[in-house]
């Protein structure tokens, strides 16, 4: 299961609000969900995030591309374990 949060319109975050997004992407893993958060070319929510370390949370683009993305992984998926 992934999550995607689209932040691209975000105009600023701070480090508490960033904090939080950690603490949400350790619920969502603790439960077998991804978090992922699209917007990544926003500095307003890509300089509090990687302050935190938390750069693997970042995808670039809005969530239509992340989802994208995601969805050709899946599909390729069945044919890399068929070989």
């Amino acid at each position: 299961v992934h999550v995607i949060l689209d932040l691209s319109s975000v105009t600023w975050l701070d480090t508490a609000v960033a904090a939080d997004l950690r603490a949400l992407e350790a619920h969502a893993d603790s439960r077998g969900c991804r978090l992922h958060i699209a917007g990544a070319e926003n500095a307003a929510v890509a300089e509090p995030l990687l302050h935190l370390e938390a750069a693997h949370l970042l995808a670039y683009g809005p969530a239509d591309a992340v989802l994208a993305v995601l969805a050709a992984r899946t599909t390729e998926a069945p044919m890399e374990n068929a070989q």
